[in-house]
């Protein structure tokens, strides 16, 4: 077992996101605290690449980051990931802020975001079982996601296009 691989991963990510978690709320984004924070965390981070390259039985191995269809994939959940958090925040910040709706009722509103995750995830992950392909699946569905992003941003910002209270 990698106990000080595993170790400064569990570090290293509490201090990245305590500081993304602080930052802006409790501390200014350029406080002592929260840099020092944020510089812990992606040096750990640094670091455990180093400490997983020596260990003998690594907690993320070196070779398999290193294989192009790993860390493409990789790549792409971290940035679907973020387009989702993206969402829901920007979803909850609407339903707050424009409406006055309780925290209760906004949360309530992510049901069918939440019910439409699972529908196409199921049918995503059936269809790329069947093809194999799954190149073809994430880029439509991401390619979706950025023009209607791109769409309801430029409405909002247009003003056109208002929330129904």
């Amino acid at each position: 077992m990698d106990y000080a691989g595993a170790s400064l991963f569990v570090a290293s990510t509490v201090a990245l996101l305590l500081a993304l978690s602080i930052g802006g709320h409790e501390v200014s984004w350029t406080s002592p605290v929260l840099l020092a924070l944020a510089t812990v965390g992606v040096a750990g981070f640094v670091l455990l690449r180093r400490v997983e390259r020596k260990a003998a039985d690594p907690l993320i191995s070196p070779e398999l980051i290193g294989e192009p269809i790993i860390w493409r994939a990789s790549l792409t959940v971290l940035l679907f990931a973020a387009v989702l958090f993206g969402l829901i925040v920007n979803c909850l910040f609407s339903s707050r802020r424009r409406c006055g709706r309780a925290r209760t009722v906004s949360g309530l509103l992510l049901i069918p975001l939440t019910l439409a995750q699972v529908i196409v995830s199921t049918t995503t992950g059936l269809r790329i079982s069947t093809t194999g392909h799954p190149r073809t699946a994430m880029a439509a569905g991401l390619s979706i996601v950025m023009a209607a992003f791109f769409y309801w941003q430029l409405e909002l910002s247009s003003g056109r296009w208002s929330l129904r209270c």
